[in-house]
């Protein structure tokens, strides 16, 4: 009888996640209005995209006079929530999203005569979009490592997208064998926190650790492991080889959304793991506790500090364009980091504010990098 008793999501919370959907109407639609069309008109694809990503941002503006939003509203038996913090994702990659579609039609490198399946790229970035948002409302472990993927594989294929490209093929083929690796080692991370707490979400796995006895070895194998893998996400050092690479070989409007949608995504998702299970709160000495056991607040910042100094540094030597902008965003990286080492509100703002003015800065160095590498048709320094 207790299988009677099973916690079935409310289907009517589902009308606080119309930007979703709208989203992923928007993606078959975009897919199917390409296929009809034999991908001879992209400007099907196109209009459907921007269209999409205009109504979902108006939805999710709307969505900010909710007053349970402050409160947090459940989602999907509480596998996501969509509360302030998810709004400002939200709008932040709706953005992002508006403006790779825009850098795509305006690029020779996805736009060109001899490029075929163009009409896909719009439909990868409404299901990129669409992902990132999730990532950022997740507070489960399952919702949380499902959406990361779904971010990864809609990365892999529009790293690849120019398949007669060498260039962009071994991005593709970079991505996918780091991208593996770095799942893998966060997935057990998150394996064995469940086995520690007995707890997917992230409020049952904090009041395991708090109300029972926590082995300090096993828990900070498993935060190492679990920061391994979020620091990849977001290309903090050392765990940036692929981001370089990957940005050079991408076309350059991909290289735009990967410069801002999933590194913010994965700064979202560190922000509801480690503020909701880590942080202090409302059982303060306990949530101190915790953080003596393992202080990864002093191993965070020995990683803002090394991924700071490192992107600046290495960005000096650099003679392609995009692989400056991606030393570059390493060391962004670090210095979002810095706000993590806080575990204060202020701390949690500056990293917020920091995201929108580099969300806003990044996007618009690459919208010159398209429109200059349009007309000199090269990414070297030297030429620009």
């Amino acid at each position: 009888m207790e299988l009677m008793n099973v916690n079935i999501p409310n289907w009517s919370d589902m009308g606080n996640w119309i930007p979703e959907a709208v989203l992923c109407v928007g993606f078959l639609v975009a897919l199917i209005g390409d296929l009809v069309t034999r991908g001879k008109k992209p400007a099907v694809p196109f209009v459907i995209s921007v269209f999409a990503l205009v109504t979902a941002g108006a939805y999710a503006v709307a969505g900010l006079n909710n007053p349970g939003l402050a409160a947090g509203l459940p989602i999907m038996g509480d596998l996501v929530v969509v509360d302030g913090l998810a709004a400002f994702f939200r709008l932040l990659f709706i953005f992002a999203g508006l403006a790779t579609v825009l850098f795509a039609w305006t690029s020779e490198e996805i736009m060109g005569r001899k490029r075929e399946n163009k009409g896909e790229f719009y439909a990868l970035t409404l299901m990129m979009t669409v992902a990132m948002m999730v990532m950022a409302e997740a507070r489960d472990i399952l919702m949380l490592f499902l959406s990361m993927e779904a971010v990864g594989l809609v990365s892999y294929v529009m790293a690849g997208y120019m398949r007669t490209s060498l260039r962009s093929t071994e991005a593709s083929l970079k991505y996918v064998l780091f991208g593996a690796v770095s799942s893998a080692i966060m997935l057990y991370g998150l394996s064995l926190l469940y086995g520690m707490t007995g707890a997917l979400d992230f409020a049952g796995i904090r009041a395991a650790l708090v109300s029972g006895p926590v082995n300090g070895f096993a828990l900070l194998v498993v935060t190492v492991m679990i920061i391994a893998g979020m620091s990849y996400k977001i290309a903090a050092v050392p765990f940036h080889y692929w981001c370089p690479d990957i940005y050079e070989g991408a076309p350059t409007p991909v290289s735009a959304i990967f410069s801002v949608g999933p590194k913010a995504a994965g700064f979202a998702l560190m922000i509801r793991f480690f503020y909701t299970t880590l942080a202090a709160g409302p059982d303060a000495a306990a949530s101190v506790g915790i953080i003596h056991i393992i202080n990864w607040p002093l191993l965070i910042a020995a990683i803002s500090a090394v991924t700071m100094t490192y992107g600046n540094l290495v960005a000096l030597r650099q003679s392609n364009v995009k692989r400056m902008l991606a030393y570059s965003s390493i060391a962004h990286v670090g210095y979002i980091l810095m706000g993590f080492v806080l575990l204060t509100p202020a701390g949690l703002q500056a990293i917020l504010f920091y995201l929108l003015v580099y969300t806003l800065m990044n996007l618009g160095a690459f919208f010159f990098v398209v429109a200059i590498n349009n007309h000199l048709k090269s990414e070297e320094l030297d030429d620009y």
